[in-house]
């Protein structure tokens, strides 16, 4: 297939399964959260259709039965690698070079097909033997087991260390000097971010607005992705898009957060433009490092207190997504969140005819690697010669992250919280602080990470102006509840990327 990587990037980085198909229906490829999903290989499916896993009920019209493909929103059953079926919906949206993008919806509030949601209304697998008809399957209500936390509390935290001394080894230059063993590092690291895919899509709502997945990152790119996926959306429209930059311009973000962010001011420009085009600039500012993403020309649909309110806190460190402004817009208010976290600011200017601009900028990075951008911060950080507490029981987690850091700081470990006031007491003692606690929400009694930094702040209020990150492997609702009301200044739920972690420290110090 001509730009398979290309291709292959519209998927690789989505949270959904997704699949590509070209219009004949064979599936051309799929993503890992569709290959941890579904159990199939991309070899195992190269001559597959969708017709033939995605499956309709004897007497139910499966539309990827007809010729060619179109554009779906449609609920099947989907014979899984375990010759089980699960009920979802897949959308079907056209792309470019006839080929179009599979997402699917694993929960089905409102089943589009009310033909298969009669006969079943759970969204579970069903056992199919080798002698029952697939058409004629009976469909048995199964209860959804129960999210076990403390299960997914152990994973998560073998998996931080599994993950954490890969990515350290992958630097080492014995390592790297071996092709063989390299290889063997990155199929580790990529089968354990497989692992913390599955795990995230449990993980709470508070959690996941919460958490971000850095990496280096083409904004055009991105927009290019965009463009695609609202190609339709744009024909219907009559409005034509053109973008203009420069694909060596990157920065260190959220390649998902970010999509959203642009995907929403395009879809206003569409829908609320005046003209027959929008205009999307890419350009770089050496002198203020930063990117600099302009839509020329988004419409009016913004409420004018909202554009004031966000206008007036682009000075501020972020925005606050609490302002009354934003409240009574919950769809700004979220995008704004998504904004703070990947540290990028927001501004829009009046054109002509009461036409609204919006020009989001977002800091530019010079490096061309991830190895690069690692080196880049540690130098950062190691010039402002810090010092950093980790409080952290299990001892493997406690190395990674010191492993992360002390090459670069002062670095120190607590195993307890007992440890954690002791040391606190003698820096004091001696005339310093620590510049930044990394503290682990599950410690042992009598001691949690919340009740701990409450102490520590209560016995030393110079800690009030210290920033503490709080690191878990709890990612339910009742930890993250009590996290958010601990008034950490980050949360990173395990296993914890060296990146996230690098780039939590130079921005609070």
């Amino acid at each position: 297939m001509a730009n398979k990587q290309y291709y292959r990037s519209l998927i690789q980085g989505r949270r959904e399964a997704c699949l590509l198909a070209d219009i004949d229906g064979e599936i051309l490829l799929i993503n890992p959260v569709f290959e941890a999903f579904s159990g199939y290989n991309e070899e195992e499916l190269a001559e597959i259709k969708l017709s033939e896993i995605f499956l309709s009920l004897e007497g139910v019209h499966n539309p990827l039965s007809q010729e060619n493909l179109k554009e779906l929103h449609h609920t099947f059953y989907f014979l899984l690698v375990s010759n089980a079926l699960k009920q979802l919906t897949l959308e079907l949206k056209e792309i470019e070079g006839q080929k179009y993008l599979g997402i699917i919806h694993e929960s089905i509030d409102n089943p589009v097909s009310s033909g298969v949601a009669e006969v079943a209304k759970e969204s579970q697998p069903i056992n199919v033997t080798d002698n029952t008809p697939v058409n004629a399957v009976s469909v048995s209500k199964q209860k959804e087991p129960e999210n076990d936390s403390n299960l997914q509390h152990e994973i998560r935290t073998m998996l931080n260390g599994i993950l954490g001394y890969s990515s350290v080894l992958k630097l080492e230059n014995t390592i790297t000097a071996d092709k063989r063993v390299d290889s063997y590092i990155d199929g580790i690291i990529s089968n354990g971010q497989k692992i913390k895919v599955l795990l995230d899509e449990n993980i709470s709502t508070d959690s996941k607005k919460q958490q971000t997945h850095l990496s280096l990152v083409s904004p055009l790119l991105v927009l290019r992705k965009i463009i695609i996926l609202l190609g339709s959306f744009s024909k219907d429209q009559n409005v034509e898009i053109e973008i203009q930059g420069s694909e060596d311009s990157l920065v260190i973000t959220d390649e998902n957060r970010l999509q959203n962010i642009l995907y929403f001011l395009i879809h206003k420009a569409i829908l609320y433009c005046r003209k027959e085009k929008v205009n999307i600039t890419v350009g770089k500012d050496t002198n203020q490092q930063k990117l600099n993403i302009e839509i020329d020309n988004i419409g009016i649909d913004i409420p004018n207190s909202v554009i004031q309110e966000i206008n007036r806190e682009k000075v501020l460190p972020e925005y606050n997504v609490d302002a009354p402004a934003f409240k009574n817009n919950p769809e700004i208010a979220e995008i704004l969140s998504d904004i703070n976290l990947i540290e990028g600011k927001l501004e829009f200017t009046t054109q002509k005819q009461h036409e609204q601009m919006a020009a989001l900028a977002l800091p530019l990075n010079s490096q061309n690697t991830r190895e690069e951008i690692l080196k880049s911060i540690e130098t950062e950080i190691a010039a402002k010669k810090v010092r950093i507490l980790i409080v952290e029981d299990n001892k493997v987690n406690a190395r990674v992250l010191s492993l992360f850091l002390e090459k670069i700081s002062n670095t120190e470990i607590a195993y307890s919280g007992n440890e954690a006031l002791n040391l606190i007491e003698s820096a004091n003692n001696a005339g310093s602080n620590y510049n930044v606690i990394f503290m682990d929400i599950g410690l042992p009694e009598p001691w949690d990470g919340i009740i701990l930094k409450k102490e520590i702040e209560n016995r030393w209020p110079g800690y009030l102006m210290v920033p503490f990150v709080a690191q878990t492997a709890f990612a339910q609702d009742s930890w993250t509840d009590r996290i958010l009301q601990g008034d950490f200044r980050k949360c990173l739920i395990k296993p914890i990327d060296r990146l996230d972690v690098l780039q939590t420290v130079k921005k609070l110090i």
